[in-house]
């Protein structure tokens, strides 16, 4: 998904559930898919893509993150560890809260 994307499936409103105890929320310059109270995805007008699992590095933060994520990245678990992963260049990133895609 990207910022337009997202601004589109809003369609003028604030905010618009998308899943259980998942959101996805308007900040004015940004667009965050928010899972309870961690904004797990933020997606900037300038096209960016932030990632933050709050500390919550559940099956379900990782499930909300891989389902909204811009092609082509995904996050995965290997040893206990996350990872980002682009799936066209190969590229292996270790996860890390606060990261850029």
């Amino acid at each position: 998904m990207t910022y337009e994307e997202a601004k589109e499936m809003l369609k003028g409103r604030n905010s618009k559930k998308i899943g259980n105890n998942t959101y996805l929320v308007d900040l004015e310059n940004k667009i965050v898919i928010r899972l309870h109270n961690t904004n797990v995805v933020t997606f900037y007008e300038d096209g960016r893509t932030l990632l933050n699992s709050g500390g919550w590095k559940t099956v379900t933060t990782k499930d909300r993150m891989n389902k909204y994520l811009p092609t082509p990245w995904k996050v995965f678990q290997e040893k206990f560890e996350w990872y980002l992963w682009n799936w066209k260049t190969k590229e292996k990133r270790e996860y890390k809260d606060n990261m850029f895609v």
